[in-house]
């Protein structure tokens, strides 16, 4: 149970600080795909687990390989993290400008980014002028409104139940007498839409994808 508790808190942690790590080092034009990239893969790993559940599902020891497997992506992710620079933001905000500029030449490949690390250090400063304590700065009446529209994005991306179909649907499907095949072809054509996603979240925008999908779910819903 302590094993699991832990393998929890780093998936937890993970989840969220990769999307923002990811966001910080992406250039502009290519930041929603970096980020829906990090949701492809999540979803790729779904596959994997589920493929390797299907394929060892009678045998006793089967779910002791899908988690002993789940170690090696996390050993990877473990020395890939400790290989890669902090994020230029992260610096600036610490008030170290120059190496924030190497940062930025080394991701960038290239000796002009002058003006992207002029944007960052004066969204750094300008954090740093706000003298609100920031969780007050959160519910002021200025943020709430995006407070509000943050806190319902993810309320309802939970009570849509996409969250319980993907974790139990080798359960539902066998359930109704369908076996557990479909739960894998479920994995595979979520693969293939975040994907979808990925090389055309930045020309069609957030909001095409939020409202398309949004459309998708309510009607095979209803």
């Amino acid at each position: 149970a302590s094993c699991y508790c832990c393998s929890v808190a780093g998936v937890g942690i993970c989840v969220q600080c990769g999307p923002l790590f990811l966001s910080e080092l992406a250039p502009y034009h290519l930041r929603g795909a970096f980020n829906t990239l990090f949701q492809s893969f999540m979803t790729t790993g779904i596959l994997a687990a589920q493929c390797i559940n299907y394929g060892y599902m009678d045998y006793e020891w089967g779910w002791r390989l899908n988690l002993g497997l789940a170690g090696i992506p996390a050993l990877l992710l473990l020395v890939g993290a400790a290989c890669v620079p902090e994020t230029p933001s992260h610096m600036a905000e610490r008030g170290d400008v120059e190496k924030a500029r190497k940062v930025l030449h080394m991701i960038r490949g290239t000796d002009d980014v002058n003006a992207e690390l002029d944007d960052i250090v004066d969204a750094a400063q300008a954090s740093r002028n706000v003298r609100m304590n920031p969780w007050r700065a959160i519910i002021s009446r200025r943020n709430f409104p995006q407070l509000v529209i943050l806190v319902a994005l993810q309320v309802f991306n939970q009570l849509d139940g996409i969250s319980s179909i993907m974790f139990y649907e080798p359960q539902l499907f066998e359930g109704v007498g369908s076996g557990r095949r479909p739960a894998v072809i479920i994995g595979a054509v979520s693969v293939v839409s975040t994907f979808v996603a990925v090389f055309t979240v930045d020309k069609l925008g957030r909001r095409f994808w939020m409202i398309e999908a949004s459309a998708h779910m309510a009607a095979c819903e209803v």
